[in-house]
């Protein structure tokens, strides 16, 4: 699961036992599957094929860059300091978005400290702790805020704003005393998924959704495919099951393949966090319908693209760039750092991958070869352009 991804919690997340599983899982294959996975999909030309062909073709090229907001000077935070707790220092996620950090604060001057984390509560309690010792000017929380609450209340007594990347969709609430959130968009992604299904499947799709409830974005990611199928496709109906990210490797196959075989009406599955999806392949696989069951999800992990250019079951992924996500937490805490108001709408963009496009991230496939751009935006809205 890649949503900070311990998400990704890549859970940010979406990055514990979903990220520990995707760290696993890497390089694992499934059989191939037939049929079209292109973004033309079905040849119908219902309204409700139609639409759900407009919202994947929104999304298919490079996303340009936006500024979410106005200009800052960058260079009047030389000097502060930012304080980095990952959920957990130990997947490619957490290590790509902590380059983006010192890359951007070395070029700012701003001294970064990261505290190192395996993903355990003790030690996300500890780097706060430690933040406000040292008395931090903003400290950078990729671990579960709802987990932590004592910690951030003390962090907002010691006068140390929070910043938290990639745990919160705009539609969710944020806990008290954050000062700032990147934004992922997780229903965004999820609203894809759905329209994918939608598109592939004559606007009558039989969808298996699979969440992992104790992610917060799961709930409201399940909820956004649901009102999709009833707003453009009412022929379309959903199933969900829960798996948590600690029993992906041990019972996500068989739980998927009881599913498939209880309901053979079931005709596409859609895990909400994608590294999952060789566990799910192999069920599709082993219930005997590779080829009929095809996949789309979300987060880019690096083996499910994979899995997508060579045609293994997978056959959408809606996905980010790991290093824009680290640009656009550095924009909050240096808005922070120069005394200006951070922003209400920092969120990174999604791009959608199919059989169409894939080629374009190169064989194998590399996510960051997929967006272009953003750093020389941030760079020219922060005045570091020469």
């Amino acid at each position: 699961m890649d949503v900070w991804p311990a998400q990704r919690w890549r859970l940010g997340a979406g990055l514990t036992a979903a990220a520990a599983a995707a760290a696993l899982v890497a390089g694992c294959s499934t059989a191939d599957t037939a049929g079209d996975t292109s973004s033309s999909g079905s040849g119908s030309s219902s309204a409700e094929v139609s639409y759900a062909r407009g919202q994947i073709e929104k999304y298919l090229k490079q996303p340009p860059f936006q500024a979410q907001g106005p200009a800052i000077d960058a260079k009047a935070a030389a000097g502060k300091s930012v304080f980095f707790v990952p959920n957990t220092s130990t997947i490619p996620f957490t290590l790509a978005v902590q380059k983006a950090f010192e890359q951007i604060a070395g070029s700012v001057g701003v001294n970064l400290t990261v505290w190192p984390s395996t993903g355990q509560t003790s030690q996300w309690v500890q780097g706060i702790e430690q933040a406000i010792a040292q008395k931090a000017d903003v400290i950078v929380l990729a671990a579960p805020p709802q987990l932590l609450a004592p910690q951030l209340a003390q962090a907002a007594a010691a006068g140390i704003p929070v910043v938290v990347p990639h745990q919160y969709d705009p539609t969710m609430p944020i806990p008290a005393n954050v000062a700032a959130v990147a934004y992922a968009p997780f229903t965004d992604a999820a609203r894809l998924m759905a329209d994918w299904a939608i598109l592939q499947r004559d606007a009558a799709a039989h969808a298996l959704v699979i969440t992992t409830n104790e992610s917060p974005p799961s709930k409201p990611m399940a909820e956004a495919i649901a009102d999709e199928f009833a707003k453009h496709c009412p022929k379309c109906t959903a199933t969900e099951i829960n798996v948590p990210a600690a029993d992906w490797a041990s019972k996500m196959q068989s739980e998927v393949q009881a599913a498939l075989l209880k309901d053979p009406g079931i005709d596409y599955v859609i895990p909400l966090f994608d590294s999952s999806s060789q566990y799910v392949a192999s069920a599709i696989t082993a219930a005997g319908k590779k080829g009929s069951v095809g996949i789309a999800t979300f987060n880019n992990t690096p083996f499910v693209l994979e899995m997508l250019q060579n045609k293994n079951v997978v056959e959408m992924e809606v996905g980010e760039s790991i290093a824009w996500i680290g640009y656009v937490t550095m924009d909050q805490a240096l808005r922070i750092l120069v005394g200006q108001p951070p922003l209400t709408n920092a969120s990174s963009p999604l791009r959608v991958f199919t059989g169409d496009n894939i080629g374009e991230l190169g064989t194998p496939p590399q996510n960051e070869a997929g967006y272009t751009g953003y750093v020389d935006g941030y760079r020219k809205l922060w005045g570091l352009a020469s």
